[in-house]
C-alpha cells in the first residue's frame, strides 16, 4: 500500500506526494535542511499571532527582502504574509475599538504564559 509523505508544509497541511520506499518522505522532503526550513516557518507563523505591529511590520520588510533576494520560497513568503495579513486585520480592529470608545471587549492576549509563570504585566507610564 503507498504511503503519503509526512512532512508538514509551511501552511500547516500535509504534503500531498507519494513517500519514497522504506522513507516516511517523499523525493522533494528527503532533505532534513528543507524539513527545518518547513519547521521554521511554522515556528514564524505561529508568533505572528502575538506580534505588535513594529513586528508586523519588520516582519513584512524581512519577508519582502528574502523573496526579493531569492533566500525563500514563494510558498513559504505566502503563508507568513498571509499570517502577517491576518494579524495586521486584528490590529486594525483593535485599534478602531479603541478610537470609537465603544464597549465591545477587547479580543483576549493570545499569549497567557505570563499568567502561569506568576508574572505580572504592568503597563509604562
Amino acid at each position: 500500500m503507498a504511503r503519503f509523505c509526512a512532512e508538514i508544509l509551511a501552511t500547516g497541511s500535509q504534503c500531498t506526494q507519494f513517500a519514497r520506499k522504506g522513507q516516511p518522505w517523499c523525493r522533494a522532503h528527503a532533505d532534513p535542511r528543507l524539513r527545518e526550513k518547513n519547521a521554521d516557518t511554522r515556528q514564524h507563523i505561529a508568533r505572528v499571532a502575538g506580534m505588535d505591529l513594529f513586528s508586523v511590520a519588520c516582519t513584512l520588510g524581512k519577508t519582502a527582502y528574502e523573496l526579493r533576494m531569492k533566500l525563500t520560497t514563494p510558498l513559504h513568503a505566502e503563508a507568513v504574509l498571509d499570517a502577517v495579513l491576518a494579524r495586521l486585520d486584528q490590529l486594525t480592529e483593535e485599534q478602531s475599538w479603541v478610537e470609537s470608545g465603544s464597549e465591545e471587549p477587547q479580543p483576549s492576549d493570545p499569549d497567557k504564559s505570563h499568567q502561569n509563570s506568576g508574572l505580572h504585566v504592568v503597563p509604562m507610564k
